[in-house]
């Protein structure tokens, strides 16, 4: 019973751990897209849009696919309302990664929803 009672406990530490380890990872990517003036990289514009993802719409298709929907614009722009602490770091770097790109369909090196 105790060994149970410690791995549900370790669950959490080790989730809260990956996280830490993407954000970390998202601010590196953003500050080295500011330090060259281009947009963020393919992994750090991934590892935002699963942050951010509402679990369905443009934002979450691009999180899954990376295809980038002509809806992204709208889930964007909710981002930047529901995700204030967000809005001016990782939702302006992504959205500015969507107008970057130019082709918007779904690439075939885009990282599976699953993978980390």
């Amino acid at each position: 019973m105790e060994s149970e009672s410690n791995q549900r406990e370790a669950r959490p530490e080790t989730q809260q751990s990956q996280e830490s380890a993407a954000a970390r990872r998202i601010s590196e990517g953003i500050a080295e897209a500011l330090k060259y003036g281009r947009a963020i990289d393919d992994d750090t514009a991934w590892l935002i849009a699963r942050a951010i993802t509402p679990g369905s719409g443009a934002l979450h298709i691009l999180a899954t696919t990376g295809e980038i929907d002509p809806d992204i614009g709208s889930d964007l722009e909710v981002a930047h309302e529901v995700l204030p602490e967000f809005a001016e770091t990782w939702v302006a770097a992504l959205e500015g990664y969507c107008w970057r790109r130019l082709d918007k369909g779904p690439p075939s090196w885009w990282p599976q929803s699953g993978d980390q």
